[in-house]
């Protein structure tokens, strides 16, 4: 019957949209994966530029030193 039809097309489109629905979560789930990741990278590669800072800046103070005792 026309009914019968009906209801078998809504059940179709339904279970096409739960499994579409399935599929998108699944793609953020990853997407903040990926983005926790980066995150964390990036803390720490600045961590690693800030200490690189310190170390120049350690370097930069003891040439002048040199430089002064030198003069």
């Amino acid at each position: 019957t026309v009914v019968s039809a009906l209801i078998n097309s809504i059940s179709v489109v339904a279970e096409n949209l739960k499994n579409e629905t399935i599929s998108i979560k699944e793609v953020a789930d990853s997407a903040a994966q990926i983005s926790e990741k980066l995150s964390e990278a990036s803390t720490e590669q600045a961590a690693s530029v800030q200490e690189t800072v310190a170390a120049i800046d350690e370097i930069s103070a003891m040439v002048n030193r040199n430089a002064e005792s030198a003069v």
